[in-house]
């Protein structure tokens, strides 16, 4: 599985108050931004609600956080528009999800309108485990 570096000092709390209530910006960044439809992200001070989510996606991976699962977990069952981040980081360490966040992503992988975005993290998710193999 590919390591993953954080890109801010900020705490699980302060991410998800950005995750909760950014304002309008730019665009996102990082890891999920070819995923996200182009449809602008937001932000909070300094940092995209996106790169919030890679880095709560971050800390549940790297970390095995509950908390961060829990965030993550609430974003597919809220169906935001950051969802598809959220399944990206969830199913990295799918064995180790609560029986919750595992119905959450089932009920995610079968909607129709997420197809798209579960192909697209499947064969991101090969890709980089084949560079890392």
């Amino acid at each position: 599985m590919k390591k993953y570096k954080r890109m801010t000092a900020l705490s699980l709390e302060e991410l998800t108050a950005i995750v909760n209530g950014g304002i309008n910006g730019e665009g996102c960044e990082g890891v999920i931004a070819p995923m996200c439809d182009g449809c602008g992200c937001f932000r909070s001070s300094t940092v995209p609600i996106g790169q919030a989510v890679n880095e709560i996606g971050i800390i549940f991976v790297e970390e095995g956080d509950k908390k961060a699962e829990k965030i993550l977990a609430n974003l597919i069952a809220t169906d935001s528009f950051m969802a598809p981040g959220a399944y990206f980081y969830l199913i990295q360490k799918r064995d180790a999800v609560s029986s919750e966040t595992e119905s959450l992503l089932k009920q995610f992988e079968e909607d129709p309108k997420n197809q798209m975005h579960v192909e697209n993290i499947r064969e991101k998710l090969a890709e980089s485990a084949e560079e890392t193999a």
